[in-house]
């Protein structure tokens, strides 16, 4: 039930290490690049991805939801690299 809630919801991709809350409720692991922290520098004008130039820049999603919510300066906290051993983990 969890997978088809997040993935229909926020098109989770089950990394194990759910940080939707410090990130707008955007899953970075939707990069292309899989940057946790952050945009790579890459990001175009229109604030689409530099590697799939019709997909928004996640981060920037990211960084627009996370000034709608409580806790949205949570964005700036440092997370972690991926343990890719907890991929589909929840």
């Amino acid at each position: 039930v969890e997978k088809r809630v997040k993935g229909f919801m926020f098109d989770c991709r089950m990394c194990g290490q759910c940080v939707l809350s410090s990130t707008g409720m955007s899953c970075p692991m939707n990069c292309p690049k899989q940057l946790r922290n952050g945009p790579c520098g890459g990001v175009r004008a229109n604030g689409n991805c530099e590697v799939e130039p019709d997909m928004p820049c996640v981060w920037v999603k990211a960084w627009e939801g996370s000034r709608n919510m409580v806790h949205g300066d949570k964005i700036l906290d440092v997370q972690k690299p991926v343990d890719q051993s907890l991929r589909e983990t929840s």
